[in-house]
């Protein structure tokens, strides 16, 4: 990979676990490791099998299309902290890769992203949103007042922020442990505004509000302000989707491909 230090490049591919993924479900099922196979056994409904299948098949295709590696060397590391499980790693040939990776699903849409900046992808069906639109759990005041004003439907805007928030959290590799209602994610400047847990001057008054120091066991408000955002197209109608990077210099360059899932023969 010829990446400058002024340069973050993001791969990300969407794929469908229904079409045509589940007719090579015993293709991708080989690629799973023992502990993955194992966590497949514990999953109980057969599509939420498909996606994690899916999910982790195309990554490790993707890795290996990006380095040159057999996608059979390719291997997610779960982390945990006590009981809670933190943001999983990237391995290439039995050790920690520099790549960052991240997978999200809803409903009829899996997607994964690899990037050398540390990553996070989200994609959300609008459907799903709309019994949370006025939640003051999920948005936050200037969110809510937005919507509320929107012309016409404001489903597809409300899912995209929300997209932002999610995939945001999972690329500081906290995940909805942070009440997402405390970001506003109506931009990229607004997110990056939002003063985390960790912070000096918290957005709200109710302490079951802050949540204290990461799991991850890092203090992550002080790169808060390297947090970029991507809006992506998921390839579907009714989805919104988002990629956020973290670690990412002022200035830098932001290289996004988009890349196509390859054909593959039925087996």
């Amino acid at each position: 990979m010829d990446i400058t230090a002024q340069t973050r490049t993001a791969w990300v591919r969407w794929v469908d676990p229904g079409q045509p993924v589940r007719p090579f479900g015993t293709r991708d099922f080989r690629l799973l490791d023992i502990a993955e196979r194992a966590r497949w056994r514990r999953i109980p409904r057969r599509i939420d099998r498909e996606r994690f299948t899916t999910g982790r098949a195309t990554l490790k295709r993707l890795v290996s299309e990006i380095l040159d590696v057999p996608a059979s060397t390719v291997a997610v590391v779960e982390q945990w902290f006590g009981d809670r499980r933190g943001r999983p790693q990237l391995w290439v040939g039995g050790r920690p890769s520099e790549l960052s990776m991240s997978i999200t699903h809803s409903a009829s849409r899996v997607g994964v992203a690899v990037s050398d900046a540390r990553c996070g992808i989200d994609v959300q069906d609008v459907a799903a949103v709309v019994p949370v639109l006025h939640s003051g759990f999920a948005f936050a005041p200037g969110e809510l007042q937005a919507i509320r004003t929107l012309d016409g439907s404001p489903e597809a805007q409300a899912t995209l922020w929300w997209t932002r928030k999610e995939a945001a959290l999972k690329a500081l590799g906290v995940g909805l442990l942070h009440p997402p209602h405390l970001l506003d994610a109506r931009s990229e400047e607004s997110l990056r505004a939002t003063v985390p847990w960790g912070g000096e001057d918290p957005v709200t008054d109710n302490p079951d509000d802050i949540v204290p120091e990461s799991p991850a066991g890092f203090g992550w408000a002080k790169e808060w302000d390297t947090l970029r955002i991507r809006d992506l197209d998921p390839g579907s109608p009714g989805y919104r989707a988002s990629l956020a990077l973290v670690g990412v210099p002022e200035g830098a360059l932001i290289e996004l491909r988009e890349v196509a899932a390859p054909v593959l023969e039925l087996v």
